[in-house]
């Protein structure tokens, strides 16, 4: 079975009292399944931290995608906290090639952005300046010809910024991922000073002197 169908009949299937069970299950999918449904429901505290260790531990796999909705979708300073956790995960980059695996990356980084979270702009302005070649396969060491930096690029236009203005003509103006790379780097530097004096602005109104 496809493992993202496996979630979906859990969540169809199982009750909230044995998938509370679960959460204690050996065996890190199910317990994952359970905590998606048990924070749906109730917001378990526990259920959260689940999705957040997974998120930290294993990064983009076939329940990330409903696992960051979930959180999200419950928006408390603690659930955010948990998915920025994501972004911790060392081979983050290395999950996604555009070549041979399932395009997701950029639609879970799309969905944190359009919650307000700095996270995913600091992680494609990162892999931006990051010009190692791309492996042309699984289980193929061999360098392929694209960089992730220009791989980036192309996630960012295709996936993660695909209807934003800037983006677009950015695309449009620009033949080739390199070409368009700088202009990439000043859309994501300037998206991250925007969210940073928002998020200072926040804290200073919540502390004024």
């Amino acid at each position: 079975w496809d493992k993202r169908r496996i979630l979906d009949v859990y969540q169809k299937q199982i009750d909230l009292e044995w998938a509370a069970k679960d959460l204690e299950y050996k065996n890190d999918s199910v317990r994952i399944c359970a905590a998606v449904v048990v924070f749906r429901s109730d917001k378990s505290a526990k259920a959260r931290e689940i999705l957040g260790d997974a998120l930290e531990k294993r990064g983009l796999e076939w329940w990330t995608g409903t696992a960051v909705e979930a959180l999200l979708a419950e928006g408390s300073p603690e659930s955010r906290r948990h998915v920025a956790r994501l972004f911790a995960y060392k081979d983050l980059h290395l999950q996604q090639t555009l070549l041979v695996t399932p395009v997701f990356r950029g639609n879970v980084m799309r969905k944190c952005a359009e919650a307000g979270m700095i996270g995913p702009y600091r992680y494609y302005l990162k892999q931006l300046d990051n010009n190692e070649l791309v492996p042309p396969g699984p289980g193929n060491p061999e360098p392929g010809k694209l960089t992730w930096s220009e791989l980036h690029v192309a996630e960012i236009w295709r996936e993660f910024g695909s209807g934003n203005a800037a983006v677009k003509e950015i695309t449009s103006k620009f033949r080739t991922n390199a070409e368009r790379l700088p202009e990439m780097k000043k859309w994501l530097q300037g998206r991250i000073a925007e969210l940073d004096g928002a998020e200072k602005q926040t804290k200073s109104g919540l502390n004024p002197r």
